[in-house]
């Protein structure tokens, strides 16, 4: 289940009427208040290092979010990660979608 709590292959096809190709990117931004996604950015501060997956998770025990890296975004759901790739702690998370089912 997808963080909208749709079926992949219904989130599939609905990204795939917006334009997007198999195997490709597809640019969130442009169509997050579709799918109900609302974004907060995360700031660095000065001399400070950006959130990671484990502060994230942390932080944010609760929701539906889908976290964005440098070239790459997975999900977060109630904590737990759930991503395609090997999971890498160090990544820099430079903000998140978090699902709002009322958006």
């Amino acid at each position: 289940v997808h963080v909208t709590g749709r079926e992949y292959d219904d989130v599939y096809d609905s990204v795939a009427e917006l334009g997007r190709k198999s195997h490709r990117g597809f640019d969130l931004r442009k169509h997050a208040e579709a799918f109900g996604l609302v974004w907060r950015p995360f700031q660095a501060g000065k001399g400070q290092k950006r959130m990671t997956p484990v502060q994230f998770a942390r932080k944010y025990p609760e929701g539906r979010w889908i976290v964005r890296t440098a070239g790459h975004v997975f999900a977060f759901i109630d904590g737990v990660g759930y991503d395609t790739d090997p999971e890498r702690d160090d990544r820099c998370i430079y903000g998140a979608w978090e699902y709002n089912a009322d958006a």
